[in-house]
């Protein structure tokens, strides 16, 4: 879930975001320029209100389209394309695994040890998001180097009250740098997904506005504004309930 606090939003918020939610606050001000420079009489704060309280439904709506924003920008954002620059990632890297009873689950535990080792540099450098698994197929395929073949450690380790040979792999890791194209093309294959809800969910939304309101001007006029509160509460529980299955499709 992304992270709603103020001094993390420049982080969680994707260039096109702050521009759409510029614009949002532009057309806003716009209207508010142009109500107050055609008032024929001094402004009256509450006659203000009292013009402005059929649209009141909209507050609750634009706050809960906001939030959708914000929650699907983080997905919507690819991350850097080039190699980040940073210092230490340019050497290989060598990684031990646990002791196992044979080589080949030795291996498996190096492999397992890499796996996680390159996914935490990534997320830390690449700051993405989404749900996603790095497969240790794929580290053996790309990143262990070929040149390097696995060493191994034989120590006669007790367990279950008898001595036994135990074997510890030590397997060396490309550089990032040289990892880095491979992991991210991995990434937005399994994120695609979740981005494409990201989408369709803020689209979405954007749409049950326009027809929720649609819908709340035909009934008012229809009823004569009679029961236009109860149309705005309707209005605005109807947007509500939809940005919440959002924020829960993006969770």
């Amino acid at each position: 879930m992304a992270n709603l606090h103020p001094a993390s939003l420049a982080d969680s918020l994707s260039p096109w975001s702050l521009w759409a939610i510029g614009l949002v606050a532009l057309a806003i001000v716009i209207g508010l320029r142009t109500l107050w420079s055609t008032r024929t009489a001094p402004l009256n704060i509450r006659d203000l209100l009292v013009h402005l309280r059929p649209a009141a439904w909209l507050i609750p709506c634009l706050v809960t389209l906001v939030t959708v924003v914000i929650q699907a920008a983080p997905l919507l954002s690819p991350g850097p394309s080039s190699i980040p620059t940073v210092s230490g990632t340019s050497s290989p890297v060598l990684v031990t695994g646990e002791y196992r009873k044979d080589k080949a689950e030795a291996f498996r535990s190096a492999l397992e040890k890499a796996t996680g080792q390159l996914n935490r540099t990534f997320q830390k450098h690449h700051q993405h998001t989404g749900h996603w698994e790095l497969p240790v197929e794929l580290v053996e395929k790309h990143a262990v180097m070929a040149s390097q073949e696995a060493g191994y450690s034989v120590e006669a380790i007790k367990t279950a009250g008898a001595m036994q040979k135990m074997y510890q792999a030590k397997i060396q890791i490309k550089p990032f740098d040289a990892n880095y194209h491979w992991l991210r093309t991995e990434w937005k294959r399994q994120t695609q997904p979740q981005r494409w809800w990201a989408v369709a969910s803020v689209l979405g939304l954007c749409c049950v506005v326009i027809v929720t309101g649609h819908g709340y001007m035909k009934l008012d006029i229809a009823s004569g504004g009679i029961h236009q509160g109860k149309l705005q509460i309707a209005a605005a529980s109807l947007v509500i309930a939809a940005g919440v299955i959002g924020i829960e499709i993006l969770s």
